[in-house]
């Protein structure tokens, strides 16, 4: 009958030290698995963003980018629907509708922050003439 401790404590210890490597191999995986989404991600949205910086400059017309953010905003979304396996025309609608909300807070949030530095500026400068 004690012959069956050591072998079971054994077995269990074997059993665990497996189960312990192989949960670490998998979260190790999906972190890089994560990593390469953004990496890619990150990617494809720089490359968009210059194709349309250079269309855009052929044109010969002034024009204004959307920030680099909503590239990435627009394409993880894209990414994502297609790993799962949902991306059809209604996916890709609702990922541009989406996108463009985005867009729009972006920039409400740059000009409130662009006219609040033009505030401190102002202000800053109003100091100085008055020393």
């Amino acid at each position: 009958m004690n012959f069956w401790i050591p072998l079971i404590t054994g077995l269990l210890g074997t059993l665990i030290g497996a189960s312990a490597s192989i949960i670490t191999i998998y979260i190790q995986m999906k972190m890089q698995e994560k990593k390469e989404i953004i990496r890619l991600t990150c990617d494809l949205a720089l490359e968009d963003y210059k194709l349309t910086s250079n269309l855009l400059k052929d044109t010969g017309k002034d024009f204004t980018l959307q920030p680099i953010a909503s590239y990435v905003h627009f394409h993880s979304k894209l990414l994502a629907a297609l790993s799962k396996g949902t991306l059809d025309e209604s996916c890709i609608k609702t990922i541009f509708d989406k996108n463009q909300k985005v867009c729009h807070l972006i920039e409400k949030l740059d000009a409130e922050r662009r006219n609040n530095y033009k505030q401190k500026v102002d202000s800053d400068k109003k100091d100085e003439q008055k020393q």
